[in-house]
């Protein structure tokens, strides 16, 4: 006997908002410390350089003796002064003043770390942390959007660079149920990418409490949901 099945799909016209967030990641400035293998490795390439390295031309007229004085002291005079150059130089440290204080505010600490622009931004009647975010206007792309959220929500100090615009991930949340019945459902949130090159954040207070530049691997501390896992697939800095 032959079974019938349906085909049809329930159609819902659930309408929800849509959203642009901007993920600005400021990236290391310092490379982290090598381990102890990651020195052993480097220390072993360098002396095989050094073996194999034929000597410039400087190094020729040091152990060249048939070269007059005032040459050969010409040549040592120019080593000498660069080793006294050499000793002047001084490294700057890695932990700066902000890592001290753990300013979380300050753009000088973790240098060798990504470090996230986080916004404590309210949603409802609560203040979550989150990245930049702005509903969509009708008539511009949802990268503008996205674009227009970092200038609302911390100024027009900051300058950065897009990354694409063309969304880098998703996630969707819906609006308590007392919301939902006056009109959208929720909200579908779509995340671009910027890298940060200059300016301070200077923050919209009637729509956020604070902000914050968070390493992107201490995300899951801070909001540790779905959220965060939709920026981590995008983020390899900030993956559990």
């Amino acid at each position: 006997m032959a079974k019938n099945f349906s085909t049809t799909s329930k159609v819902t016209n659930e309408k929800w908002d849509l959203v642009g967030a901007l993920v600005v990641e400021r990236r290391p400035v310092i490379i982290k410390e090598l381990t102890e293998i990651e020195k052993t490795f480097t220390d072993l390439l360098q002396q095989i350089e050094f073996e194999k390295s034929l000597k410039s031309d400087h190094e020729g007229d040091i152990d060249n003796i048939d070269l007059d004085g005032v040459n050969q002291q010409t040549a040592q005079d120019f080593k000498d002064m660069c080793k006294e150059e050499l000793a002047k130089f001084n490294l700057a440290p890695r932990i700066t003043e902000s890592d001290k204080k753990n300013d979380l505010k300050s753009l000088d600490r973790c240098l060798d770390s990504h470090l996230l622009l986080l916004v404590e931004h309210k949603l409802g009647g609560t203040y979550n942390w989150i990245v930049p975010q702005s509903l969509h206007q009708e008539g511009e792309g949802l990268h503008e959007t996205a674009l227009r959220a970092l200038e609302e929500n911390c100024g027009g100090d900051l300058k950065v660079k897009l990354l694409g615009r063309v969304p880098w991930g998703f996630y969707k949340y819906k609006y308590p149920r007392d919301l939902r019945e006056k009109g959208p459902v929720g909200a579908k949130v779509f995340f671009f990418k910027a890298n940060y090159l200059s300016g301070q954040v200077k923050l919209a207070p009637k729509i956020n409490k604070d902000f914050k530049w968070l390493e992107s691997s201490k995300i899951f501390d801070v909001k540790p949901d779905a959220y965060s896992d939709s920026v981590s697939q995008f983020l390899l800095s900030c993956r559990r």
